[in-house]
């Protein structure tokens, strides 16, 4: 058994973005990744969908710029932490979900007047953000979770840890 930790962050220093997502969500978070240790390099790498799109970071650059506010460690196999491995190298690189955002901003603005609306820009595995991302991940690994993607916000990404970890949430 191996573990890996689905962690909820917030950029240090001057970050709009994150105030607004904080905000929209009520949350003292605004970023999920996932974190796991490469055994072959000696290395903590950072899972994350960011402006910059789908990648892999090391946990120092990752420390730098974002604050962990809450991490949940998970046990996995050590099949099951290669196949999330290989899962995510063939993920890397893909787009961030820009306009996805704004599709969850409609959703939630769509709630306050009573309507439920799908994500009027969901685009598969096209592009990701990093709630949807984490979900992906960890559903790819067999954990129940949403089926819309494009409708995953924070809080659903941590409800699904937290039922994997059988916490309430």
């Amino acid at each position: 058994m191996t573990t890996l930790v689905v962690g909820f962050s917030k950029r240090k220093g001057f970050a709009p973005l994150s105030w607004v997502i904080m905000l929209c969500e009520g949350t003292k978070f605004s970023h999920t990744f996932i974190h796991v240790y490469a055994d072959s390099i000696e290395r903590d790498l950072i899972y994350q969908a960011t402006g910059s799109g789908v990648h892999f970071v090391g946990r120092k650059a990752f420390d730098e710029c974002a604050e962990v506010i809450e991490s949940y460690p998970i046990q996995i196999s050590e099949e099951d932490k290669k196949k999330l491995l290989q899962w995510s190298v063939d993920n890397a690189g893909k787009p961030y979900g820009y306009w996805q955002i704004v599709g969850l901003g409609l959703i939630r603005l769509a709630k306050l007047i009573g309507l439920r609306i799908k994500n009027p820009f969901s685009n598969g595995d096209k592009a990701y953000v990093c709630c949807e991302l984490v979900v992906a991940a960890l559903k790819h690994l067999g954990m129940k979770g949403p089926d819309q993607l494009d409708q995953v916000d924070l809080k659903a990404a941590k409800r699904m840890v937290l039922r994997s970890l059988n916490l309430r949430g």
